[in-house]
């Protein structure tokens, strides 16, 4: 609906739910990038001359790991709302402005927690960006840092876990698949 088919299916390779083992390496990652920076800021923690370059390091990660987030929710949301118009559109018969709007009205009750997430990335992701522009936080307070890496360091490895399951049913649907045939 918003491109054509060449760039939908190149965008198409990196959807989450299309092709989980991208994303649980882009996970992987993200979590050995957290447990680094998770590192740094205890060493920062013991020695006080290294607080700034902690907090520089946050500052940084904080930005790239929302931007990430940002990515991986959006193309999910782009590809379900893409796919989603393209069989309704062409499986509702009617007036066109109708089956659009019902279409839209569908699609969000289905898709709206996704789409919160969606919202939510970006509003993190200005707010990362914000303050990595203005290079703006306390240097004294890289303890409450701390605490977001390792709240970010478990949601990592529950989207390691999650592709992973993706994955694993991918591979047994087309196990599934080899097995049954429709003549």
């Amino acid at each position: 609906m918003f491109c054509g088919v060449n760039v939908r299916f190149k965008v198409g390779q990196w959807v989450p739910s299309r092709n989980p083992s991208k994303w649980i390496i882009i996970n992987l990652s993200l979590l050995l990038y957290s447990l680094i920076i998770s590192f740094s800021i205890v060493v920062a923690l013991r020695e006080n001359d290294e607080k700034p370059t902690a907090a520089t390091l946050y500052l940084v990660w904080n930005f790239s790991t929302t931007l990430a987030w940002c990515i991986e929710t959006g193309l999910e949301s782009w590809w379900s709302y893409d796919t989603y118009c393209n069989i309704s559109t062409s499986t509702l018969p009617g007036d066109s402005e109708f089956s659009n709007r019902t279409t839209l009205q569908i699609w969000w009750k289905e898709k709206k927690e996704e789409m919160i997430e969606l919202v939510l990335a970006i509003y993190f992701l200005i707010g990362s960006s914000m303050i990595l522009w203005k290079l703006n936080i306390k240097k004294e307070n890289v303890e409450e840092e701390l605490n977001d890496v390792a709240i970010s360091i478990l949601a990592y490895l529950y989207a390691c876990v999650r592709d992973s399951i993706l994955l694993f049913r991918g591979i047994e649907a087309d196990r599934i698949d080899e097995y049954v045939t429709i003549e």
